[in-house]
């Protein structure tokens, strides 16, 4: 707070509620900037945990480039409108993904997965 002699700004992955004397912590998979003074100020973060893996499948409505699936899911993770990615196993070289919105999907038996973004992670 603004004058108080004991006060300091809350490290990292924390914030204080104004008046407050201590830093809580942001929910598990959670971050926040240094000096956060609100749960809102905690963000999700984009892991395994976001995640859901269904083999031999892909959803209809893919957009953007292909990708690698580090990339896709790190470009699908900060999209408020993508569902998921799409991916097409590849022998010879990385995976092809693609960003997808919507719900709609369909089978595509060995050569496809699709990671669908878990309620979890969606930054409401």
């Amino acid at each position: 707070g603004s004058g108080a002699a004991g006060c300091a700004a809350c490290p990292a992955n924390t914030y204080s509620l104004e008046g407050a004397a201590t830093c809580t912590g942001c929910p598990a998979n959670w971050s926040s900037p240094p000096g956060s003074t609100s749960p809102e100020d905690c963000d999700p973060v984009n892991g395994e945990h976001c995640w859901d893996t269904f083999d031999g499948f892909r959803m209809v409505e893919r957009y953007g480039d292909d990708l690698t699936v580090q990339e896709a899911t790190d470009a699908c993770f900060a999209d408020a409108e993508c569902s998921g990615v799409s991916c097409r196993r590849r022998k010879s070289s990385e995976d092809q993904c693609y960003l997808s919105r919507g719900g709609e999907y369909e089978e595509k038996k060995n050569s496809w997965f699709l990671k669908l973004k878990m309620e979890v992670c969606m930054d409401n």
